[in-house]
């Protein structure tokens, strides 16, 4: 069934999908979240895993298309964006979004998952 998907995404040749730039632009405030503010440790090490699992889901599809420049470029740009946030002083407002939108990403993404996997019993 693996191969249905991946030949149904073939006949899509847009370049850019916007899911994929969202879950970069996140995986990319999370690490910058991480490297360029005082908070614990923990707390760093915490967004900084995060981080890397949203960057390797978008970078490791399972039976999907993928967008790696999209994604890439979209990391960078989170990156940059909440760097200046922690210039400025509001990084903990900012990853506080950060975290709803990316809680927000992945319930709808759980929730495709399991509608998909219920459809096909």
């Amino acid at each position: 069934m693996i191969n249905q998907d991946v030949s149904d995404n073939m006949n899509d040749v847009s370049i850019v999908q916007w899911k994929s730039a969202l879950r970069g632009f996140l995986a990319g405030s999370f690490i910058s979240g991480s490297i360029a503010n005082p908070y614990h440790i923990a707390i760093q090490i915490v967004l900084f895993v995060i981080g890397l699992l949203v960057l390797m889901d978008i970078l490791l599809p399972a039976g999907k298309g993928m967008y790696g420049v999209t994604s890439v470029s979209a990391a960078v740009a989170g990156f940059i964006i909440t760097l200046l946030f922690s210039m400025f002083g509001y990084s903990t407002y900012y990853l506080v979004f950060v975290i709803i939108v990316t809680v927000l990403v992945y319930i709808n993404l759980f929730r495709f998952l399991f509608k998909k996997k219920e459809g096909k019993k």
